[in-house]
């Protein structure tokens, strides 16, 4: 049997961790039926188990969990597979909070494990496959950095208001 395959989560303000497929059974796993167009082979439908995106980056993102909406809505999920395909979602997309999508890193495609081939993100509500990432070798989480201001200066409004700086402290160490 082939080693199994590993992939990096890493990204601002927390510490790098390596994961293999198997891992991923300590979070609750999902099931998404999807149905998706590829350019190369046509219509596509699978069954995919897994957990949830968020719950795995939540894991070893904590400041995810407590940003505020603001700041969350400016995170980024870059996805690379072991064939340089790459995908981004917004964070949002996967916060309950905003979109609430189910997007998983997949442990099994149609009953089969990933394990030695690797995970596979799974982004069940989109119609076009571009954004499944088989093969999964890293993921990393990150804040948009905008050019120029992030609000109009003469807004008054108060509460819920942009960061100063980063969405949470900068990361210390490795």
């Amino acid at each position: 049997m082939p080693p199994a395959a590993e992939f990096r989560v890493h990204g601002e303000a927390m510490r790098t961790v390596t994961l293999r497929v198997g891992e991923l059974a300590r979070w609750p796993s999902h099931r998404a039926e999807v149905t998706f167009s590829c350019l190369t082979s046509g219509a596509q439908h699978h069954v995919f188990t897994g957990p949830l995106l968020r719950d795995v980056l939540t894991t070893f993102c904590p400041g995810v969990r407590t940003a505020r909406r603001k700041e969350r809505s400016r995170l980024l999920v870059a996805v690379t597979g072991r064939d340089c395909h790459q995908a981004v979602v917004a964070w949002a997309e996967t916060d309950p909070e905003f979109g609430n999508a189910p997007i998983l890193l997949a442990a099994t495609l149609d009953g089969r494990s990933l394990e030695s081939g690797g995970c596979q993100l799974v982004v069940p509500g989109d119609a076009c496959g571009a954004r499944y990432v088989s093969s999964v070798t890293g993921i990393w989480i990150g804040a948009h950095a905008f050019a120029g201001p992030t609000r109009d200066p003469r807004d008054t409004a108060t509460g819920d208001e942009p960061p100063a700086g980063p969405a949470w402290p900068a990361r210390s160490g490795s």
